[in-house]
């Protein structure tokens, strides 16, 4: 894989990438930057990426190719670099929207199904949506120059640490055959390293990752797995189809630090969404993400939102990496590495998980969809409970133990 890709590993990296220990989602188009202060009381802004998918003039997903930032959008992130926070914006790698002047340049690119020829785009059947957009062939050297001058003239005029390329997983078996003597596939990696040649210091995020991808992205969203299906086997109970697992950390930790998709919501507005993101997240090294859409979301009663961010300050003060140098136990979902050493677990319980540092037994257990849980731990002014559980929880509600 290196030999083939010749990938950059996250040392070969700005420095401030891998103190990372939080990135923030702040989907708020208002971009107050009042919530910047609030933050930094939080967290620490050296090691904290916000992650901005509201900045430009249009709407989210609307009218592509046109990244105009709005007004607005320059205070924020001079505002933002004086705390100290790192800024990435974002943009979609593949998108052109039908009512954009250049579409009718670019639609004989547009990808086809290899089936019906039918031409493929997001909300594409739906003609009145005004987030459909077309979906480019980066084989086209034309597209892939436009959207690239575009971004670079973003990154000249703000001064944004990062972009993250939405799509950017979208290879397709494309029924308009070889452009300019690429597929697909070869002309997303020539996207990826001509973005590198334009603007060598800026650093990269994707959606979602694989081997097309991960060379060239530092940061990656991480979808979580759909609800799982069970299946009937030959003989025994059913099986769930499936499974997360690690792998995909062992293989791009070196190159690619993920972290939540875009769609995790904020674990007060929306918690049961958030738990099902956390059952896979947590068995593949995700970074802590929240997302907050306005000052009010970092209140003192946002319970959930607070638990998440003190998670944060422990993989902010001990530089928690993936550890895959010392044995796991059978337990194990994953496993980490401090800077100074320390070793960190996520193990698997009842209804969730225990996070275990080593250093006077630190850390939290969560749990989500149950009545009782086994627990040494404790519950800040909870009256059920027993010699061992801890009783009377409510299974629509998340927990954390301490």
């Amino acid at each position: 894989m290196e030999q083939t890709f010749k990938p950059w590993r996250l040392d070969e990296m700005p420095a401030w990438v891998k103190g990372i220990g939080l990135v923030v989602t702040y989907a708020n188009p208002d971009l107050d930057v009042g919530i910047l202060d609030k933050l930094a009381e939080q967290v620490d802004p050296e090691k904290t990426l916000l992650y901005l998918n509201k900045w430009r003039r249009d709407g989210y997903d609307v009218n592509y190719l046109d990244y105009t930032a709005k007004l607005e959008f320059g205070r924020f992130v001079e505002a933002a670099h004086q705390h100290g926070f790192r800024v990435m914006a974002h943009v979609n790698l593949v998108g052109v929207s039908p009512y954009h002047p250049l579409y009718a340049e670019f639609q004989k690119f547009q990808y086809r199904d290899p089936w019906t020829g039918k031409l493929r785009g997001w909300f594409w059947d739906q003609m009145q949506a005004p987030n459909r957009h077309a979906l480019i062939n980066l084989a086209n050297s034309r597209f892939r120059n436009l959207l690239i001058q575009q971004l670079k003239n973003v990154w000249e005029k703000y001064k944004v640490d990062a972009f993250h390329l939405d799509v950017s997983h979208l290879v397709v078996n494309d029924a308009n055959g070889l452009i300019e003597g690429l597929n697909a596939g070869q002309g997303n990696v020539l996207m990826h390293r001509e973005l590198v040649e334009a603007m060598p210091s800026v650093v990269f995020s994707g959606e979602h990752l694989h081997e097309v991808t991960f060379f060239r992205e530092s940061f990656a969203q991480r979808w979580k797995l759909p609800p799982q299906q069970f299946e009937p086997t030959p003989r025994g109970p059913q099986q769930p189809r499936g499974t997360p697992h690690p792998i995909s950390a062992f293989l791009f930790s070196p190159y690619t630090v993920p972290y939540g998709y875009l769609a995790l919501p904020n674990p007060d507005r929306g918690t049961k969404l958030y738990q099902e993101y956390l059952n896979a997240y947590e068995h593949w090294g995700v970074l802590p993400t929240l997302s907050v859409w306005s000052v009010e979301d970092l209140d003192p009663e946002r319970a959930r939102t607070h638990e998440l961010l003190s998670i944060a300050r422990t993989w902010q003060q001990l530089g928690l990496k993936p550890d895959f140098e010392t044995d796991w136990e059978p337990e194990t979902l994953f496993q980490y590495v401090g800077q100074g050493g320390e070793i960190a677990t996520l193990s698997a319980i009842d209804g969730g998980a225990i996070f275990e540092l080593p250093k006077d037994g630190a850390g939290y257990e969560r749990v989500f969809g149950v009545t009782q849980v086994k627990t040494s731990r404790s519950l800040p002014h909870w009256r059920a409970y027993n010699e061992t559980k801890i009783l009377g929880l409510h299974p629509e509600k998340s927990y954390f133990f301490k």
